[in-house]
């Protein structure tokens, strides 16, 4: 369970409650399109797969769209035997390019938003829509839905995850943000190393209000329909393939396009 990690205090529960309902009353009336690229991750994906499902109970109409690209084991068999009661398409590609690195840098964004623009591609448009990682270790409706219910109620185009890891790297002792490395806070869309590694450990509590920022993904992201999501190509020449999506969107749809983070949607990888 996430709360083992990430606990909703008694406090603000009501309020957690509170922002589940009213993404679940946005989901009645909504149709939403899931997006997520996969690669050897047959561990995790089946529990993503039950979330996924769990999800689209709430939704009027529910869609999901994935990308597979030179696995190495059984991911791509577990999404062509997926059998749920909504619509699925799986794109699987043998390109010949390598697993990719722990590292930043054009040889693992440039790709990735290849395989993001290839995901999209021929995919309806939808109310809403959820791009998604399928290799989260826990990750639970409730908080996605709680994520949706804070995106519609604050306005925002966007609402992120709060996606928390154990990165041996930054703390031996705790879990910390693992979106860091993705994050372009509200005041720059550039950031040294120094200020990338404090937003490691800007890990915020379940009651803490979401906070704009001009990129993040955590994991798990909300686009509305009118926030440009599905007009503009993502671009991994900026850092991150996530950076140069919310740079386009900020500069084709204005205002429509603020992202925010919500601790409330919290995953944990």
């Amino acid at each position: 369970m996430i709360d083992k990690y990430h606990p909703i205090d008694a406090e603000v529960r009501g309020m957690f409650d509170a922002f589940v309902r009213g993404g679940r009353q946005w989901a009645k009336c909504s149709t939403c399109s899931v997006y997520m690229i996969a690669r050897d991750c047959e561990e995790a994906l089946a529990t993503t797969l039950e979330s996924l499902e769990e999800l689209a109970e709430s939704f009027v109409e529910f869609e999901v769209n994935a990308y597979t690209n030179d696995c190495t084991d059984s991911t791509a068999d577990i999404l062509d035997r997926w059998r749920p009661t909504f619509d699925t398409r799986h794109i699987n590609e043998e390109n010949g390019r390598p697993m990719m690195p722990s590292l930043r840098g054009a040889d693992r964004t440039v790709p990735l938003a290849d395989y993001r623009n290839r995901v999209r591609e021929g995919s309806r448009r939808s109310d809403i829509s959820l791009v998604i990682d399928p290799d989260i270790r826990l990750i639970e409706p409730e908080r996605l839905l709680a994520g949706l219910g804070e995106m519609m109620a604050t306005g925002h185009g966007v609402m992120a995850a709060q996606q928390l890891a154990y990165i041996p790297e930054v703390s031996r002792d705790w879990l910390v943000n693992y979106d860091a490395f993705a994050w372009r806070p509200s005041w720059t869309w550039h950031q040294s190393d120094q200020r990338e590694l404090s937003f490691f450990h800007d890990v915020r509590p379940v009651g803490a209000p979401a906070y704009q920022v001009n990129s993040a993904f955590g994991g798990a992201a909300w686009y509305r329909a009118d926030s440009g999501f599905m007009d503009t190509p993502y671009d991994g020449t900026d850092g991150c393939e996530h950076v140069g999506l919310h740079r386009g969107m900020a500069e084709r749809h204005g205002r429509r396009w603020t992202v925010a983070v919500s601790p409330a949607m919290t995953l944990i990888r």
